[in-house]
């Protein structure tokens, strides 16, 4: 309960709403990121593949790389990281910024290189501050951001209706 109250005391909606702008207006969407956070890019693919989106997600750091090295100027990369320190994404961000590719982020601090990198970044309450050992879900809020944005997105008949019929 905790993790989901500071997760939601973390969403800025004026972010929020600029988040979903740059993800319905994309030509295609990459969300990339490695380990338990390139699990999570897969589940947030998915969901925007199925609401009818360009939608494809990377957590190999190779694939991530020739992807961001093909990026165009309507592409939108979303990196997912925990930390917001992995290099791995910070490289692929770089690529992808060169070629002119927004990019958007999801980071559980705020002060980090990949918000650095971002041209938006959403935050989320990190469970690194979680004191029972017992929980070690390091997603849980970013999977709770994303159900709050796909939540929003679904407000679009369109998108909803693609949602129905990929059901």
């Amino acid at each position: 309960q905790r993790v989901i109250k500071n997760t939601q005391n973390l969403i800025d909606m004026k972010k929020m709403d600029e988040f979903i702008k740059m993800i319905k207006s994309a030509d295609e969407i990459v969300i990339v990121g490695v380990s338990s956070s390139g699990t999570t890019a897969s589940i947030m693919a998915t969901r925007l593949m199925r609401m009818g989106l360009t939608a494809s997600s990377y957590a190999d750091i190779s694939w991530m790389k020739m992807r961001a090295k093909l990026a165009k100027k309507n592409n939108l990369f979303i990196a997912i990281s925990t930390t917001g320190t992995t290099r791995l994404v910070m490289d692929t961000l770089k690529m992808a910024k060169e070629n002119n590719a927004k990019i958007a982020s999801i980071t559980g601090f705020t002060q980090n290189p990949i918000a650095d990198l971002s041209d938006l970044s959403l935050h989320v309450y990190s469970t690194r501050f979680i004191d029972n050992q017992k929980f070690v879900n390091s997603q849980f809020s970013m999977m709770y951001l994303i159900d709050v944005i796909t939540t929003y997105i679904l407000e679009d008949k369109e998108f909803m209706s693609n949602m129905a019929k990929s059901r």
